[in-house]
């Protein structure tokens, strides 16, 4: 699952000494307090990335507030989803994709004005993603389904339960076949 295209993960060690600091605030991936998480998926506090996600907190906030542009963000976005497709396609690993958000308007927390280019979203192979991914993200499905959510932004484990069974599991077994 794809999330949206203004989410980014930041990584932090001994040399971004103001991103070891902004994991205070920025990075809980437990819930219980705050860490890094390194590459093979281990907690820790010294060097990790730093996943707030696309929560302007911290740095990250400085970033978007002088830095960020929609279009250049979505069509990055769109660039990563093609690069990982041909990198499967080639590798003849079976792959299925969603998105958290559409795939034709997939920005989170900034609306900025942008335009999707042809000569790029072109090139995805939406026969891969679920059937509702261009119009809906497993977000906007859970709502409109009213299946309960774990706060506001995170739909909770029933729900991913559903979408695991009524949606990402018939796309699956149709690619299988």
């Amino acid at each position: 699952m794809w999330p949206s295209a203004d989410r980014y993960d930041l990584w932090a060690d001994s040399t971004t000494p103001h991103l070891i600091e902004d994991r205070e605030y920025a990075s809980w991936p437990d819930g219980i307090e705050p860490m890094f998480v390194d590459f093979y998926g281990n907690y820790c506090n010294n060097r990790g990335f730093n996943l707030n996600g696309s929560v302007p907190r911290g740095y990250k906030h400085y970033f978007f507030k002088y830095f960020f542009s929609a279009q250049q963000a979505i069509h990055n976005w769109y660039t990563n989803i093609i690069t990982a497709q041909l990198f499967l396609e080639k590798q003849n690993i079976p792959y299925v994709m969603t998105t958290a958000f559409q795939l034709t308007n997939p920005i989170h927390y900034h609306q900025d004005k942008f335009f999707i280019i042809p000569e790029i979203y072109n090139k995805i192979n939406l026969e891969h993603f679920v059937d509702h991914a261009e119009q809906e993200g497993f977000l906007k499905y859970c709502e409109t389904r009213n299946l309960p959510f774990f706060n506001t932004n995170y739909p909770n484990t029933e729900s991913h339960r559903y979408y695991v069974d009524n949606v990402l599991k018939y796309k699956v077994e149709s690619l299988l076949k």
